[in-house]
């Protein structure tokens, strides 16, 4: 998979049933006949149905590529043939699903550049979920700061609120996605894992992002979300609802901003603050017993526990099991001593829900200021890390 469409497979939780199309040679737009128009788009939507149930029954990776390469729809020939066709027809209903189509399966050709100019010139009346549809699609077909002027025509002058706002929500999830992206690609672990499959010009781009710029314009737009759409639903949820955790994230969760109290209780049931264990350096662990890549870190996060034993020093975890017999039983069993929250069970796991955590192990490093310094560092990296701000703290105190 990638990079682009890991950064914009989160923001198609709703579902893709729309249908795809088109690609070059321009021979006319009279020539393209209403019944041509209505095969194409049944063609397509019945290739992307297919494709689409092809996906949901293949079980492993290999199993999806082979899909992905035999069934994903293809541009469609004679793109500039309907281009045209839509462009000289704005007002019939079939227009707007024929430019969609182009954009979504063109990929960053000149008939889907074409297709997104019209969109924006002439569709700025479609609802939020054509829209939806759309607009992850756009940012292949053009450039970022192209596709970022389109979503925010859409946002200003979208002729209905539920699309000005999914246009906001979109535009703002893309943006927190890339800065995340750009967070991860710093870990050495996971630039290699992220390279694989990407092309250059993304991948340059997310390594010479501004994160902390990136991180500011998606709070600003979620933001303008959360005050001027409170009320507006999309697929019966609010969607200010959907995106006060990515909000959080933003604005709260960012690298250099003081991390939020986390309240609750540990596993034994005893008030647990976050706060409690200000002046130390503190490695917030979100896992579970369930997590694989989680317990195979559990040897190393020992060792760290115990190196600095009698160092200002806390490695503290938000336990997510559903299951609490079998954590404690694991616990016992691996030696785990470091304190959790209780985070899981039928708690609605409030806290990784309000840190919008998405995948395990999440990690935050905190000075012993309480300030985010690194996120995802793992083994050798987390521990120089840890050294490093200890080191400062050691200094202070000689001073």
């Amino acid at each position: 998979m990638s990079l682009r469409s890991s950064i914009l497979c989160a923001m198609l939780i709703i579902g893709l049933s729309t249908p795809l199309l088109l690609a070059d040679e321009d021979q006319g737009a009279t020539s393209v006949q209403p019944t041509e128009v209505e095969s194409l788009l049944k063609q397509y939507a019945d290739s992307q149905e297919k494709y689409e149930d092809a996906i949901a029954k293949a079980k492993t990776r290999e199993d999806r590529q082979q899909v992905k390469l035999l069934l994903q729809p293809k541009p469609v020939p004679d793109a500039s043939r309907f281009l045209d066709w839509a462009k000289l027809h704005p007002t019939d209903d079939r227009a707007a699903d024929v430019l969609m189509l182009i954009v979504v399966t063109g990929g960053k050709t000149e008939p889907a550049a074409r297709a997104v100019n019209l969109l924006a010139e002439q569709h700025l009346d479609l609802d939020g979920d054509r829209f939806f549809k759309v607009a992850p699609s756009v940012f292949n077909a053009v450039e970022a700061d192209e596709a970022d002027r389109w979503m925010r025509k859409f946002a200003d002058d979208g002729s209905l609120r539920q699309t000005r706002a999914v246009a906001l929500f979109l535009l703002g999830r893309f943006k927190a996605g890339l800065a995340r992206v750009a967070e991860l690609i710093k870990n050495p672990q996971f630039a290699e894992v992220i390279k694989q499959g990407n092309d250059k010009e993304v991948l340059e781009r997310v390594r010479n992002l501004d994160v902390t710029a990136t991180n500011h314009e998606a709070e600003l737009l979620f933001e303008e979300l959360i005050s001027k759409y409170p009320e507006v639903e999309f697929h019966g949820r609010r969607l200010i609802e959907l995106a006060k955790p990515e909000y959080f994230a933003v604005s709260k969760l960012a690298i250099g901003k003081p991390a939020p109290e986390i309240t609750g209780q540990d596993l034994a049931g005893a008030p647990f603050l976050l706060s409690d264990y200000r002046g130390k350096v503190v490695v917030l662990c979100f896992w579970g017993t369930w997590c694989a890549p989680c317990m195979k870190m559990v040897p190393h996060h020992k060792e760290l526990i115990s190196r600095y034993k009698d160092a200002p020093f806390a490695f503290l975890g938000i336990a997510t099991d559903q299951d609490k017999e079998k954590l404690d039983s694991v616990i016992k069993s691996e030696g785990i001593t470091w304190r959790s929250w209780w985070d899981g069970g039928d708690t609605g796991s409030p806290i990784s829900t309000t840190w919008a955590i998405k995948s395990w192990p999440a990690i935050f490093v905190l000075d012993h200021h309480g300030i985010i310094r690194h996120k995802d560092l793992y083994q050798e990296e987390l521990g120089e890390t840890v050294a490093a701000l200890l080191e400062k703290v050691n200094e202070k105190q000689a001073n």
